[in-house]
């Protein structure tokens, strides 16, 4: 991917993730934010789930006036702009009668996509937010496939997007449906279930190379996620906690066990990290649809284990009940690697550069502590103290000829092993003290399948 160069005149700009609670708990704080902003603001609106039961039934034949008066009560929209909302709406829900299965569910998703930004647009109008407009997204988002791909078209996204903010100032409030673009052939493409979180991080990552101000990630979240840790909710219900329009990294960290799921405002070091949301049947389809990862920092908290991840330059957190937060996130560069997971059934393969090694270590010893000992060396030699933890089924039968010869490597590259933890039979944890390592903490660990069997093709 092509990357642009900061111009010395180059605007700042907010890119926005709006839910449907937006409209809910947390419209008045987002008016708030939207009032607040002296920079143009683009907000990207997912479809919101009550209007996708609407669709559904508006689809299935429920008259549309019925569906009106539950959007006013639903959404407190004026009956002038619910109106306006509908007729867009009207010419839609005709074409998706006909079509069926996944194609069908699709066009639902998209057309309620462009609804629940008209919706939006709508309110905030209402309110009397200035500057608001709406901006289809097939003017916007160009991918590089139709139907349920989500790669978008890099190059032609950003010429869009900077052609887009040259229209703007200060004050311009542009909502754009986070859902549907345009292929190469300029046919309606339109994306499938969690494709909003796509488009958001890849114009949040375009956008990063090409304005001033590279904090352009917001999203806002409904405080239910408070209910999900046992004592923030006993907090939460007595009136201790306020409900945030997002949460913290710290948050999301020591609360990773408890979370399902979040999308957060992340900035380490002026770089641009996400949350991204992933469940465990689109796990692997987002995570290899993403284009160039090393060229994108991602933090992921996934809901599930998942088959394969390639990541460079993150965090990847999977659900354990044995999870312990030991590391300060900000404290992290954008080009350490930071690996974090807890339990031995994980199939997880983890690629540390383009070099990752075919390794099984009852074959080589060896060459897995080489390959180990240059990771270390190339990658984390800036932290104070590295905790390195191997997991894999039969590992024990491998501990002590793994300690020999990773002792015997680390020695030579100017380590020295300050603890050696034989923690059960499927891992070992290695406390690394390294010559000039000043003022980080971090933590590696590398899971497999089987006893640590790293299969990653040398490409």
């Amino acid at each position: 991917m092509t990357s642009s160069r900061v111009s010395k005149d180059a605007k700042s700009i907010k890119i926005i993730k709006a839910g449907g609670d937006v409209l809910s708990d947390h419209f008045s704080r987002f008016c708030d934010i939207l009032a607040s902003t002296n920079m143009p603001i683009i907000v990207l609106a997912s479809p919101f789930d009550d209007l996708l039961v609407k669709a559904k039934q508006l689809c299935n034949g429920e008259e549309i006036s019925k569906i009106l008066g539950e959007m006013e009560e639903m959404f407190g929209v004026s009956k002038e702009s619910s109106k306006k909302v509908i007729g867009l709406w009207e010419s839609v829900h005709i074409n998706l009668r006909s079509e069926q299965g996944d194609l069908r569910d699709a066009k639902i998703i998209s057309a309620i996509s462009k609804l629940s930004a008209l919706t939006l647009c709508e309110k905030l109008k209402d309110k009397s937010i200035s500057g608001v407009k709406y901006v289809s997204s097939e003017y916007l988002v160009q991918t590089d496939s139709n139907y349920l791909d989500g790669e978008i078209a890099d190059v032609a996204t950003m010429e869009r997007l900077r052609a887009l903010i040259e229209t703007l100032s200060p004050g311009d409030i542009v909502v754009v449906p986070a859902y549907i673009g345009i292929n190469y052939a300029g046919e309606p493409t339109y994306l499938g279930d969690n494709s909003s979180e796509l488009v958001a991080s890849r114009l949040a990552y375009l956008a990063k190379d090409t304005f001033s101000d590279k904090r352009v990630w917001l999203n806002i979240l409904s405080p239910a996620w408070y209910n999900l840790h046992p004592k923030w909710a006993e907090r939460y219900a007595q009136g201790h906690l306020k409900p945030v329009p997002y949460l913290t990294v710290e948050e999301v960290l020591s609360t990773a066990d408890f979370m399902l799921s979040a999308i957060v405002e992340a900035t380490v070091r002026g770089v641009i990290t996400e949350i991204i949301d992933i469940s465990s049947k689109n796990v692997t389809r987002i995570v290899k649809r993403r284009g160039n990862v090393n060229e994108m920092p991602i933090v992921a908290i996934a809901g599930y284990e998942c088959e394969y991840v390639e990541i460079k330059r993150s965090v990847y957190i999977p659900p354990s009940l044995e999870f312990n937060v030991d590391i300060g996130i900000n404290q992290l560069s954008s080009s350490e690697i930071v690996f974090r997971a807890s339990y031995p059934t994980s199939i997880v393969r983890c690629l540390m550069h383009k070099d990752a090694l075919n390794v099984d270590v009852r074959a080589d010893i060896a060459e897995l502590s080489h390959y180990l000992t240059n990771v270390f060396r190339t990658q984390i030699n800036t932290c104070q103290c590295t905790m390195i933890k191997i997991i894999g089924e039969g590992l024990s039968d491998h501990k002590d000829a793994l300690r020999i010869a990773l002792k015997k490597n680390l020695n030579r590259a100017g380590f020295s092993i300050m603890r050696y933890l034989d923690d059960d039979y499927y891992s070992v944890t290695i406390i690394l003290k390294g010559n000039g390592m000043q003022g980080k903490s971090g933590s590696l660990a590398i899971i497999s399948k089987t006893a640590l069997n790293l299969t990653n093709s040398r490409n």
